[in-house]
Order: structure tokens, then sequence, then C-alpha cells
């Protein structure tokens, strides 16, 4: 095609762009000086290609070509048409309602699902695909029932007795809950916006639909962990037969089944173990793009990458590791880029597609992106040094501690703090022998893409998530090497099956895989027995504030949140905005009070009863309050975790509060 042809091509493409990013503009901002500025550029524009065009008629070979990609450059237009429709909506100063927030969530969703649709359409035809399919469940059936049987005892561990185990309940879960709670009252429209802790307000909804689904309890916040938790089981399957084989997935697959660390936050409310499914997912269908050189391989891929950004402030890192996979691609497979430069073009198309309405956000509020980088980065207020100062030592002592804690933690140190607090490292003695002895062989074949990507994967975590931080081992962050480990350990435990074959101590492959299932099996009630028993009568998970609001939440359901009014004594330990207590009783009339001068501050409310929580520290002032008012019940509620009164409750009915109303 002629220079001349190209220009005119897609000069005529911008120009309608322009026409209908300024018609936009205009409808946000009537009079918009900017707005006519665009929508003159581009009839202008489109006018004087047309005159061009008149004096460069297209060949016929030109008029072939063009006919040949006009339905896929129709696709890319329409699709980053929408795209900056939305991020003009975004970035105007014009007040969104409800329906302009519903209508640009539908226009990106459209705008990343027409690339798919395409490509599935001219790459697959679809009918093809579903035959491919087809064909390899019929080859390789037993594999799939293996899978899916490991998937499916994930998921029984992940959702046993979820109300009541890990105890207690935490506020973070409340949090995220009531966010969840927001999206379903239409208190949130904005998805292009961040909530609780800084988290794009995208990935509450899956909290939404579950409070819709299960009601809102407990339950509903963690069952998506335990969904999350069990999916990432397939995912590591995924990605490790495509680093690997099958015989690796499988027992990574099995081995992160049962994982104590994985399976306690695939239990937990909380969004930490969604690292878990990004990055597997993310990596295995990069690399999956790479090994089938397709366009939809790589639309797919663009898509995962993306939407990392929209998840849990962890995953952020993702999209760093597959641009790591990226060059580690480029630099061990020569005449990679020559061979797939446009489908690498079609992954970052895609991939802005997907990215680009929070991406957008967060360039314009970039406080929100770096709110835990900043809180936790040792890099930032010079802490390292004001460390290695207090500590009387070097900065260099400082950052070997930091890394000692970050990794001994998986073989020999206990695991504290930071929602997991378990004694244990997050291995068990057999399970470090295996993931050790996988981590040296995969390190002394490092130049392989597999290992290559596993151990980038791993140090990348391990650095940036915990030594880099505050407080290490930190626990929530290094979820996402938790399918890495599984890896290792799949390494390891299929290095000494092979040992034993030449051995020749089996001679057939059933033997093998019985041999492989009975040392997962041992793991597997290892990690078992610890989390469901131990873990569980020791209440490691515990934290008495959270229990406490737990405990006075639960009662004050039971009392009737609407006809009893919560009095907190917890200064300065605990209020009554706790997020568990919002939760559970958010239509309460909740109050941080303090028995002052013989009178309660601030007062009470005598047209509903009233339950009064006061901590341990506080019981002077809770007894001069039954005192004040004598008819009450006195409760006292021990913890569970430890030999001590949790807290101690006087409840007063609403028609003794009545009575106890100054007269007018």
């Amino acid at each position: 095609m002629r220079r001349a042809t190209l220009i005119i091509i897609i000069g005529l493409a911008a120009s309608l762009v322009a026409c209908g990013v300024g018609l936009v503009l205009l409808r946000n901002e009537p009079g918009s000086l900017t707005a006519f500025g665009i929508l003159g550029a581009g009839i202008a524009g489109f006018l004087a290609c047309s005159r061009w065009q008149d004096r460069h008629s297209l060949t016929e070979e030109e008029v072939s070509l063009v006919q040949k990609h006009v339905f896929a450059t129709s696709i890319w237009v329409a699709s980053f048409t929408m795209l900056l429709t939305v991020l003009l909506s975004l970035g105007s100063k014009a007040v969104r309602s409800a329906p302009d927030n519903q209508l640009n969530a539908a226009l990106w969703i459209i705008s990343v699902l027409l690339p798919v649709g395409f490509f599935i359409w001219k790459e697959e035809k679809f009918l093809q695909l579903k035959e491919k399919v087809l064909t390899w469940l019929k080859e390789n059936w037993r594999e799939v029932i293996a899978v899916m049987a490991i998937v499916l005892v994930g998921f029984v561990l992940r959702a046993y007795d979820i109300g009541y185990h890990p105890y207690p309940w935490s506020g973070d879960e409340f949090s995220i809950g009531t966010e969840g709670r927001r999206i379903l009252n239409g208190n949130v429209t904005d998805f292009y916006s961040t909530g609780w802790s800084g988290q794009p307000n995208w990935s509450f909804v899956g909290n939404a639909l579950a409070l819709r689904v299960w009601g809102e309890n407990i339950v509903s916040i963690r069952m998506i962990s335990v969904l999350t938790g069990s999916l990432s089981i397939l995912t590591v399957y995924l990605l490790a037969r495509e680093l690997f084989n099958s015989r690796i997935g499988l027992i990574a697959a099995g081995f992160l089944a049962g994982f104590p660390y994985h399976l306690h936050f695939s239990r937990l409310g909380v969004h930490n173990i969604v690292d878990s499914l990004t990055v597997t997912l993310t990596l295995w269908l990069v690399l999956r793009a790479a090994r089938k050189g397709n366009k939809l391989a790589y639309v797919l891929a663009g898509i995962a990458s993306g939407l990392t950004i929209y998840t849990y402030v962890g995953s952020r890192l993702v999209l760093a590791l597959a641009f790591g996979t990226g060059l580690i691609l480029l630099l061990n497979h020569r005449g990679f880029l020559k061979e797939n430069w446009r489908q690498i073009l079609t992954f970052f198309g895609v991939l802005i597609l997907t990215m680009g309405p929070m991406a957008f956000y967060f360039a314009i509020h970039p406080d929100q992106f770096m709110t835990r980088i900043g809180q936790e980065s040792i890099l930032s207020n010079n802490w390292i040094g004001q460390e290695a100062e207090r500590l009387g030592v070097s900065v260099w002592n400082v950052l070997l501690s930091q890394f000692t804690k970050s990794t001994l933690v998986y073989i020999s140190q206990p695991a504290y703090g930071n929602f997991f607090g378990s004694p244990q490292p997050y291995l068990t003695v057999f399970g470090s022998i295996l993931g050790l002895l996988g981590m040296v062989i995969s390190w002394l074949d490092i130049r392989k893409t597999g290992n290559s990507v596993l151990q980038m994967w791993f140090w990348a975590v391990v650095f940036l998530g915990s030594v880099l931080t505050l407080n290490p081992p930190a626990n929530t962050r290094l979820v996402m090497t938790t399918p890495a480990v599984a890896i290792f350990i799949g390494i390891g435990l299929a290095a000494i099956l092979d040992t034993v074959r030449k051995l020749q101590l089996l001679t057939s492959t059933w033997r093998e895989w019985i041999l492989a299932g009975t040392i997962l099996g041992i793991l597997l009630v290892q990690n078992s027995i610890f989390y469901f028993i131990e873990y569980r009568v020791n209440y490691y998970f515990h934290d008495a504030n959270a229990e406490l609001a737990m405990e006075a939440g639960q009662i004050l359901q039971d009392l009737g949140p609407e006809e009893y009014s919560l009095y907190m004594l917890g200064a300065p330990r605990v209020f009554s905005g706790f997020p568990t207590l919002q939760f559970l009783a958010p239509t309460t009339v909740r109050v941080d009070a303090t028995f002052q001068e013989d009178a309660i501050q601030p007062g009470l409310a005598y047209d509903s009863g009233a339950f009064f929580v006061a901590i341990p520290e506080n019981l002077g002032q809770l007894e001069m309050i039954r005192i004040k008012y004598p008819d009450g019940k006195w409760i006292a509620i021990e913890r569970l975790a430890k030999e001590e009164i949790l807290f101690y409750g006087y409840i007063i009915e609403p028609e003794e509060m009545r009575e106890y109303a100054p007269e007018e």
C-alpha cells in the first residue's frame, strides 16, 4: 500500500474519532471551547482527507487490501472510540448520575469484548474451537478427572464451616462486606473509583453478588475467597503444565489444595487471596499465547493482564510479572519478536482497552494508587536509616534481617502476625524438603523459560512484598508466592520420582502415581491436622477487638438492632464504629460513651433499650452505670482464645429505659 493511501485511511478514521470525542465532550460540558476545537478539527480533517483521496485513487490491489482489513479496523476503531468516550466522561467536571456511570461500565465492557468476539470468529470459528476442546477432553479425560477431583477437595476444605473458622470475624472482612452492601443499595455506582483501603470499586462487585445470593452474613463475605482460592488450584495446574508438564501441574495443584497458608486466606473475607489467582491465570495466558501464536490467545492474555489493576493492590505486581515473562521469552527465543510483533501489538491494544478507565483514574488520583504502597514501604521516609540508627547496626544488617524474616518463614520461623498468626512456618518439615529441593533444581537450570519465570515470580514478590516493607514476614502480601511454592514442591517431588524410577524401584506409571499420591496424602493429612485442629483449638487467629465486636454484635442482633442503642465504653482500644458492629447492626444507634460526673457522656436515648459494652479496663465506669440504673441485666463474656474476660455488658430493656426518662 502506498504511503499516501495509508495516510488517507488513518486520517479518515482519526477524523471520525475526533468528531465523536468532540460531541461527547460538548454534551458533558456545553460551550466548551476544547470540544468545539476537537469537533472542528475532526470535520476539517475528514474533508481534507476526502479531497486528497479524490486526487489519489486506490489501485485494485489497495482496494482488495482495504476490503480485507476494513472489518478488523472497524472493530478496533469502535472499541477505542468507546474507551475514549468513557475516559472523557471520567475526566469531565460535570457530575455523573447513576445512569451515566452504568453507561460507562457498559461501554467499557463492550469495548473489551468486541476484539474477543472478532478473533473467536476470525481465527477459531467457534465451532472449530468447540471441536478442539471436545477432542482434547477425550484424549485427556483421566487428567481432567484428576484435576477436578483435586479442585473439589480444595473447595470442600475451603468451604467447610467458614462461618466459625477462622475465629473471630475480622473488621477488614466487614469493611469489605460494607462495600458490597453499598453497591447493592445503590450508594456506589461509579466503579472507576476506589473504596475501602484504596481498592477499586470493581473489586467489591463479587462481594455484592455474594451478599445478594447468600444473604448479608459472614458466609457470603468469605465465600468469594473460597471460590477464588479454589479456582487458583485449577490455574496453578494450568500454569505448571504450561511451564513444565502435567505431572508437576497435578502435584502442585494437589499440594495447594491443602496448603494451610493458602487455605487460611481462602477462608478469610479479605481480598489477598486474589493474588494467587491473578498471577497464575495471567502468566498461564501469557505463556500460552507465546506458544500458540494466534491473536485470540494474545487478546485473552491482554485482558487478564489489564484486569489486575481492578483487584487487590498486590495484584498490580502481576502486570510487571507479565512484562517480565515477555522479556524472558524475547531473550530465550531468537526471532520471537519478529515472528509475533503483530500479536504483541494486539496484546497491548487489548491491554490498553482493559486497564484504560482505571489507569486513567489512578493517573489523576495518584494518591489513591500509592495509598498502601506508601504506607508499607521501607524506602519512604528514610525508615532504613532510622532503623539502623535505632538498633546501632548498618543499613545492610537491617536489610539482611528483613530478608531472613521474609524467607525463613517458609521453612523454619513462625508466621506470626499479619492475619495469620501461626507459630509454625508455612511449610512442614517434609514440605520444606520438597520445596527447597525444587527451588534448587529450578535455579540450577535457570536458563529454561519455565524456571526463569518461576524464580522471577517468587523472588519479586518476596522482595517487593515483604523484604522492602514494614513488619516482615508480610503474610498478607506473600500470598502471591503460594502457587510458586506449590510448583517448587511439584518439581522436587517429580525429581524424587525420577530418581526412584532410575533405580528401577518403580516398574509402572501407576505405581509412580500411587507413590506420588501417598506423599501428597501425607502432606494433606499433616496440613489438615494443623489447620483444622491445632490452629483452630488454640485460636491462633485471635484478636481481642475483633472478638469483642463479633460477640457484642451478635448479642445486639439477638436483642433487636432497632430496639436497642449501643453504648461502647471501649476507649482507648475499641470503638462503636468498628466495621463488624457497623455491618451487623447498621440501623443501631452506636455511641462511644464515658461515665463522668455522675452522668453518661453523651446522654442516653430513652426511647430505646440500652446495651452497654465495657472492656475490662473500663469496668469501673460500667459499675457506676449499674448503680445509677439498677434494673438492668449484667453479663460477663469470656474470651475463647485466652482465659480472661472479653467484655462486660449491661442491658436495660426498652420499657425500663422509658421509666428512667427525665420528666418534662
